[in-house]
C-alpha cells in the first residue's frame, strides 16, 4: 500500500511539473524548481519508504514529519492557487497532493505490529508505535478501553521496554545512590568541621 500511494504521489507531482511547464501565465520565477524539488523529494521518498517499512519495527519519523510539515505549508499556497483561479488543472492537482500527503501520514504512522516477524509481534504498542502515537499516547487508548470495561490487572498491562526492567534500573538506582551518600557524607563532615571551629 505505501509503495503504491508513494508511486501516485510521484505521478502526481510529474503532472504537476508538466502543468506548470506548460502554463505561462501562471507561472512564476521559482514555480518550475518548486515543483522539481517536489518531485525530486517525492522520487527519494519510495526507497526511503521501502527501507523503513521493510527494516524498522515502528513507523518512520522522518516521513511522518516531512508529510505533515509539507501538508502544513502547501495549505497557503493551495488557498493563493485557489483565489488566484488562473489555471483550475493545477488547483486540483495540488490540492490531490496535500490529500496524498494527508493518507500517507496516516499510512506511515499506522502500526506495524501485525505485519512484522514472530519475534517482534510481542512487543509493546509503545515499541512499536509512530511519533505521532508517541506525541498523543495514542498507543494507550486499547489499554483505557481495556480499563473502561473490565477491572486491569497485571496481565493486561504491556510489558515494560527492557531498558527500564528493574535489575537494570535498580542496579544505576544503586550506584548513583552512593555517589550522592558519599557526597552528603562529605558535605556533612565538612559542615561540622566548619561549624566547631567557627565556635573555637
Amino acid at each position: 500500500m505505501h509503495k503504491a500511494l508513494n508511486i501516485v504521489s510521484v505521478l502526481l507531482q510529474l503532472s504537476l511539473l508538466i502543468l506548470w511547464a506548460f502554463s505561462p501565465v501562471s507561472r512564476t520565477g521559482v514555480s518550475i524548481f518548486s515543483v522539481a524539488l517536489t518531485l525530486s523529494v517525492a522520487l527519494f521518498i519510495l526507497p526511503l519508504s521501502f527501507l523503513e517499512h521493510s527494516r524498522s519495527i515502528r513507523p518512520s519519523s522522518v516521513l511522518s514529519i516531512h508529510f505533515l510539515i509539507s501538508a502544513i505549508l502547501d495549505l497557503a499556497q493551495a488557498r493563493t492557487l485557489h483565489i488566484r483561479n488562473s489555471n483550475a488543472a493545477i488547483t486540483v492537482v495540488f490540492i490531490t497532493i496535500i490529500l496524498l500527503k494527508l493518507v500517507l501520514l496516516v499510512a506511515e504512522g499506522w502500526s506495524k505490529q501485525s505485519i512484522l516477524k514472530p519475534e517482534y509481534q510481542l512487543l509493546s504498542p509503545e515499541a512499536t508505535s509512530g511519533i505521532i502515537n508517541h506525541t498523543f499516547l495514542w498507543w494507550l487508548n486499547d489499554l483505557f478501553r481495556k480499563g473502561t470495561k473490565s477491572i486491569l490487572t497485571p496481565q493486561d498491562l504491556h510489558d515494560l521496554d527492557p531498558i527500564l526492567a528493574s535489575e537494570q534500573v535498580g542496579g544505576k538506582l544503586r550506584e548513583t545512590w552512593a555517589q550522592r551518600c558519599m557526597c552528603l557524607a562529605a558535605f556533612v563532615y565538612i559542615h561540622r568541621f566548619l561549624t566547631l571551629n567557627s565556635f573555637t
